[in-house]
């Protein structure tokens, strides 16, 4: 695996630093996303409603650009 400075949103390093465990409070965000988009919803209203309920759009580990 390439590691990078920061893992994707819904996953956090190891306690080794070389591999991708599931964050599941930020994948969390990611099912309710692709749920979202499964029944129709539009991906600006996703962002909004996630936007709304103060969901931040970077992962704990602080990467910018995270989820939406």
């Amino acid at each position: 695996m390439l590691r990078t400075s920061h893992p994707d949103y819904g996953f956090k390093y190891d306690e080794t630093g070389e591999d991708y465990v599931v964050d599941e409070e930020e994948m969390c965000v990611v099912r309710r996303i692709f749920r979202c988009v499964s029944v129709g919803e539009t991906m600006h209203s996703i962002k909004r409603a996630l936007e709304l309920e103060g969901v931040p759009p970077t992962n704990t580990n602080g990467r910018k650009g995270g989820v939406y």
